[in-house]
């Protein structure tokens, strides 16, 4: 027997990246569950869940902010390791 974890994959949607010039860093902003508040000023969407990731000028430039992140950028990969 061997022991295993089994893990949910939620969808994942880039909202915006970070930048050097604005920020001081650059880095992806990344949310789960998606969200429509309504506010004064309209509807806007907002997100349950997000997180940063420090990303390098290779990602930024083929992954466009609004796409979405699925397991397919995983393709070969038997193992992850979760810390």
């Amino acid at each position: 027997m061997v022991p295993v974890t089994m893990v949910e994959i939620l969808p994942q949607k880039i909202v915006r990246y970070k930048t050097v010039e604005k920020d001081g860093y650059q880095a992806a902003v990344i949310g789960v569950d998606e969200v429509e508040t309504k506010k004064e000023k309209g509807q806007k969407l907002a997100y349950d869940m997000q997180a940063e990731f420090d990303v390098d000028d290779a990602y930024v430039s083929s992954h466009e902010a609004g796409s979405v992140l699925d397991l397919s950028s995983m393709d070969g990969v038997k193992t992850v390791e979760v810390k």
